[in-house]
């Protein structure tokens, strides 16, 4: 179009007002900047308007020659150069980081005008903050307030670049100078001071400003939000993180409104394995309309995937990729999500074909193959996990740490201690430092083999090469002690562990209580449960509740069991019974005798199914107290049973 007009020397600046605009709305900046020798080879004068809009176009596409050429043409004009115009030049500037250029812009400005507003401050202030001279950013912003220019975007601008230098205490001063000079900090004060506190890890400084915040009658925002949920992966202990969720839940943030929101808050909850907020937020999107990026594929797997949901796995998968969905190629990190997904739920051969099916398109790395590494591994199949091993290396791929600790874990798992010695040995001549889980892998190999020295032994050469145990090195040493009934070594690694600060976890605590249990002294069992339930460091799964009843039992006391069942329903800190701690519990009364307890226990268990507090007990273990109730005359016991389970629609044997 443009070619035909000029030909017939119809162009006008109208005509290329237009022009500009078509190459604006495309993103195609620097083709409008292009336009400007065209508009004077064909005569034509521009106005204001196309001076601002060229310089505006010349500054966002980097065409610093241009923002000059234009800034001198439109000086040349009457009317002089816009104030709009000295803004843009000074962005530029702030973007080649020369702050004196910015400064002289605006003392040209001052020259040529009789009043500098507030716009053109802000702008010198923040190319100054953006570029950390904030001794100069003081010096204008006191000049600001001599002129009485200060807006509450002056004080925002100063917050924010304080806040990127992590300066918490210069930005939390400024809140209150903001308040005495009369001005009420919005949402965007706050989060900048909130964001600073957050980064310096100053934690209960940022729960004072955001209380500060809402009692200043200033809701959070999805920013305020998206900030106080990095003290998720920060927080020492996990109420701290629980806190920081607890601040979604208050807010009216629509989580599925905002892609980055969202994949803040399923990376959260991944992190904390918080399944009912997860949930929660899956359901949320279930019913939004926010088309996801690849990115948020990614997460939105990896959330399924921890909900132990492959169906939805796959769903999500193939909307993704689907050519009659949504056709998005796959990232490496997406489809990586995606195997580990298949993986963990069993599906290695499927994981396989998919690998297979994409690896033309994305390119294979050392994640994607640990992940199928990761999956042998699991089943047992040591062997394979060494075929993708070679395959990896036949790639030109370097192995990385988690790929050589899976690999060595499958190895030490299947028994080939040597094997995964060897491995050990090709890991550190290519450069990559083992940790305490891949130690801890070939610690875990040496006990399976009921070889307790060989795993000290290990455990000795890992602390010599100056890698410090961490909870998952002691868990596993404390388990081989155990059992090896090693019970001095026992007392030993666990006064080290405390010593040395290493986090006590729900596995360690198991540990523990299987330690006492075989040791005889039941009541200490209850005494570690009690403590850690009462100090509320951690949250006490059901997994140490079912090893608590089955300590009790290893002391044959039934009865201790059942007090057990009660006291772990009202412990603080406490998931509390599950189906496998009723499972547990139902077996155990069975093989002593004690059918009528079990048959009770089996109706309050099908009742927590019934409420959809727990999954519904297992029929073969139903079966089995079905069996045992008629022959010991207790028939009637069972048809209640029975009738509860089918009242309420649960699996009966």
């Amino acid at each position: 179009v443009q070619k035909y007009l000029r030909e017939r020397k119809m162009t006008s600046l109208a005509t290329y007002k237009t022009l500009m605009k078509v190459y604006a709305t495309s993103d195609l900046l620097s083709s409008a900047c292009d336009l400007y020798d065209d508009v004077i080879q064909d005569g034509i004068v521009p106005d204001t308007v196309m001076y601002g809009c060229l310089m505006k176009f010349a500054v966002k596409c980097g065409r610093e020659d241009l923002s000059e050429r234009l800034f001198a043409a439109a000086s040349d004009k009457p009317q002089g150069n816009s104030v709009q115009n000295y803004m843009w030049l000074i962005r530029s500037a702030g973007q080649k980081h020369d702050v004196s250029r910015a400064i002289r812009l605006l003392r040209q400005l001052q020259q040529q005008a009789d009043h500098v507003d507030a716009a053109v401050y802000n702008c010198v202030l923040d190319v100054c903050m953006n570029n950390e001279d904030t001794d100069l950013a003081e010096t204008i912003f006191q000049e600001m307030l001599q002129k009485k220019v200060v807006t509450l975007v002056t004080y925002n601008t100063l917050l924010k670049g304080h806040s990127a230098k992590g300066c918490f205490d210069r930005a939390k001063k400024l809140i209150e100078e903001m308040k005495a000079n009369g001005f009420s900090p919005n949402c965007a004060s706050f989060n900048c001071v909130i964001s600073a506190a957050v980064s310096a890890g100053r934690f209960q400084q940022a729960w004072t400003v955001y209380e500060d915040m809402l009692n200043s009658d200033v809701a959070a925002d999805s920013f305020t939000v998206c900030i106080l949920l990095k003290i998720v992966r920060k927080a020492p202990n996990r109420p701290e993180a629980q806190r920081a969720l607890a601040v979604l839940d208050k807010s009216k943030v629509d989580v599925c409104k905002d892609e980055v929101l969202l994949n803040t808050v399923l990376d959260a909850c991944i992190h904390l394995k918080d399944t009912r907020r997860l949930a929660n937020i899956l359901r949320q999107f279930e019913r939004a309309t926010l088309k996801p990026s690849v990115q948020n594929y990614g997460l939105l797997i990896k959330a399924y995937a921890c909900l132990k949901q492959t169906k939805k796995c796959w769903t999500v998968w193939h909307e993704m990729t689907d050519k009659h969905q949504r056709g998005l190629i796959p990232s490496d990190v997406a489809l990586s999500c995606m195997l580990d997904a298949i993986v963990s739920s069993g599906q290695v051969e499927d994981a396989v074909c998919l690998f297979e099916q994409w690896r033309l398109v994305v390119p294979p790395n050392t994640i994607i193959f640990s992940n199928l590494i990761k999956g042998f591994a699991a089943l047992g199949d040591a062997e394979r996990a060494m075929d993708m091993y070679e395959k990896l290396k036949s790639q030109g791929l370097s192995m990385n740490l988690v790929a050589y600790s899976t690999l060595i874990d499958a190895q030490a798992r299947a028994g080939n201690i040597e094997k995964a010695n060897d491995l050990l040995e090709c890991m550190e001549k290519d450069g990559v430092k083992p940790n305490t889980v891949t130690y801890s892998s070939l610690v875990k190999g040496h006990c399976l083999k009921g070889d307790l020295d060989g795993a000290l032994q290990v455990f000795e050469n890992m602390v010599c090469k100056g890698v410090k145990a961490d909870t998952v090195m002691y868990n596993t040493i404390l388990d081989g002690a155990v059992r090896a009934s090693r019970f001095t070594l026992c007392d030993q690694l666990i006064q080290e562990m405390m010593k040395t600060g290493a986090e006590v976890s729900n596995f360690t605590l198991s540990i523990m209580v299987k330690m006492w249990g075989k040791r005889k002294q039941l009541e200490k069992a209850f005494e570690e449960v009690r403590k850690y339930s009462k100090a509320g460091t951690m949250q006490l799964d059901s997994k140490l509740c079912t090893c608590l009843i089955s300590a009790c039992f290893h002391n044959g006391a039934p009865n201790k069991a059942l007090e057990a069942l009660e006291e772990i329903k009202s412990l603080a800190h406490c998931d509390g019974p599950d189906a496998g701690t009723y499972e547990q519990l139902i077996e155990q009364l069975v093989k002593v005798r004690q059918s009528q307890e079990a048959a009770l226990v089996a109706l309050e268990g099908s009742a927590m199914a019934a409420r959809g507090s727990i999954k519904a007990l297992n029929t073969s273990v139903l079966r089995l107290l079905q069996r045992h109730l008629v022959q010991s005359g207790h028939s009637h016991l069972w048809n209640k049973l029975k009738d509860q389970l089918q009242d309420a629609q649960l699996p009966t044997p």
